[in-house]
């Protein structure tokens, strides 16, 4: 496991700094009714399902629900008491379904927080991996395996974001670009963190002539295209493109290669387009056409 790839998402350093600011820095110190009495919460059982009350700072947990259920349950109810205001019988459904999917993202990055996780010696192989976790900060196993899947994708996120910039200027290098049929391939590369619906990039793998001789290129970003797993993507080099290396005309978006050469000078056969600057690029020409 490679951690220095690893971001940690604005959630974990939240996380992160209120455990380091209530003394909890390795897993001996993740016992529930510790970290309850460090923030001034009082934790009581009964047959009823898990909830909290913020005003009178109580997390109820069902007295039936084994320890690692518990522990996971503790954390989603804080999440809701440090970082949830309101009612939730008076709030929309909409929002409540936010709040639930924050919460439990919340409980999983604080039963197992990546600061600590790094400091372990894991073991390689991944049901090893899982159980160690599972036992360490005893934890349900589901949800060890979804926090190690969680990790792997995300330091797979931090290669391929390094090498997307690194190919930009490597002119030297001496890779064989794998040559395609088609005259141009669009897969979707999905960022599986907390806070990303959908794919997150997409990755345009044109052929040789299209790279070398046409101008203006059209891509067509309306429909579903085949992911490209993590273990595909981390083999290959890319150029990254930004937002001003693209624009849109009547719903579709284009590259202009002879532009691009020269800005970049070589060129990878697969090129990096971020999601969120196509949805950027896309509103604009809807505002400006419908100004």
């Amino acid at each position: 496991m490679i951690k220095s790839y690893y971001k940690e998402t604005a959630m974990e350093e939240w996380v992160e700094k209120l455990f380091f600011t209530i003394g909890i820095v390795k897993p001996e110190d993740m016992d529930i009714h510790f970290i309850a009495d460090r923030l001034n919460i009082e934790i009581v059982y009964s047959k009823c399902r898990p909830f909290s009350d913020v005003n009178k700072k109580v997390i109820f947990l069902n007295k039936r629900d084994k320890e690692p259920i518990s522990r996971f349950m503790f954390y989603h109810e804080l999440c809701h008491m440090l970082r949830h205001a309101g009612d939730q019988r008076l709030l929309s459904e909409l929002f409540i379904e936010g709040q639930e999917i924050e919460a439990n993202h919340f409980a999983m990055y604080a039963s197992m927080p990546f600061y600590m996780i790094s400091e372990l010696e894991m073991p390689e192989r991944t049901d090893l991996a899982v159980q160690y976790l599972t036992e360490v900060f005893n934890v349900p196993r589901s949800l060890a395996k979804k926090r190690l899947e969680q990790i792997l994708r995300r330091i797979a996120q931090g290669m391929l974001d390094e090498q997307s910039i690194k190919v930009n200027f490597d002119v030297a290098n001496n890779y064989k670009e794998e040559s395609i049929k088609e005259s141009y391939v669009i897969y979707s590369y999905h960022d599986y963190t907390d806070d990303v619906s959908g794919p997150s990039q997409l990755i345009v793998h044109v052929s040789d002539s299209i790279l070398s001789s046409t101008s203006d290129f059209s891509i067509d970003v309306s429909g579903s295209f085949e992911r490209l797993d993590i273990e595909e993507a981390i083999k290959f080099n890319y150029t990254s493109l930004k937002p001003n290396d693209l624009y849109c005309r009547n719903g579709h978006i284009y590259i202009n290669f002879d532009i691009l050469r020269l800005k970049y000078g070589k060129l990878h056969n697969r090129l990096v387009i971020q999601m969120k600057d196509i949805e950027e690029i896309v509103k604009y020409e809807y505002e400006i056409a419908n100004f």
